[in-house]
């Protein structure tokens, strides 16, 4: 969808029945862009423009200026941020894809990740345990990685949308259509008396990992002695033991 070749359709066309990875060249075409508004316009006359070419009956041919319909905007913004998330979650997607639980030592585990009908990560929770739940966006946050270019380019945009009016006004806006930037929440350090000694006491620092339910709003805290891997999946873990299936 950034570029009409061929690369493109072999691409997408083959998405659900093998293991699939982003592109770096389109993440690379990606961070060119200083503006949201402009990259999905831009995707979307490109693509717009491809189909042209390889649809010869239709009613545009060739390289050409026409006004974009809102399924050629809706379009291309998925196709960002699949790329975005293919980015960072491959393994998430394709365990998901195959019908796989998620790993245990995946960053995005403790928010029930899931696929849509379109192959977009989106956030799960209990309100999709159940045959008859379906996946909805007012229910089902969009997977926005917090470190992609793409999370800028969200940010900025719904920033200016609200007229420059804060972190909190902006971050509401952007939970407002159902986009999510995630990352995991750590707090800290302070100091802890570990043990008393003769001369006094013996000082340690902890932080705090906090886990958020995007539903419910629900919280919970695990401490954690030092910021490694082992002690955030050992967090993690003990998390998910004591909220069952989440």
């Amino acid at each position: 969808m950034i570029v009409p070749d061929d690369l493109l359709v072999t691409c997408k066309a083959n998405s659900s029945d093998k293991e699939v990875t982003s592109d770096t060249e389109f993440v690379k075409i990606f961070e060119s862009f200083s503006s949201w508004s402009r990259l999905v316009k831009t995707i979307a006359r490109l693509r717009h423009i491809f189909k042209s070419f390889s649809q010869p009956n239709g009613q545009c041919k060739g390289w050409h200026m026409c006004a974009l319909s809102s399924d050629d905007l809706c379009d291309a913004e998925k196709f960002i941020l699949n790329e975005a998330q293919l980015e960072y979650f491959s393994k998430e997607i394709n365990s998901l894809k195959e019908g796989r639980h998620v790993s245990s030592g995946s960053s995005i585990i403790s928010l029930s990740p899931l696929l849509d009908e379109n192959g977009i990560l989106c956030v799960g929770g209990r309100l999709n345990v159940g045959k008859k739940c379906t996946i909805s966006s007012d229910k089902n946050p969009v997977f926005v990685p917090k470190k992609s270019h793409i999370s800028l380019l969200l940010i900025r945009h719904f920033h200016e949308l609200v007229h420059h009016q804060g972190r909190h006004i902006t971050e509401g806006n952007i939970r407002s259509v159902e986009y999510w930037i995630i990352g995991v929440d750590t707090f800290g350090p302070w100091n802890v008396i570990a043990r008393r000694t003769r001369g006094g006491q013996a000082n340690h620092k902890r932080w705090a990992i906090l886990f958020t339910c995007l539903v419910i709003r629900a919280i919970h805290i695990e401490v954690v002695e030092e910021l490694s891997s082992s002690s955030f999946i050992n967090a993690m873990r003990r998390f998910i033991s004591v909220s069952a299936s989440v």
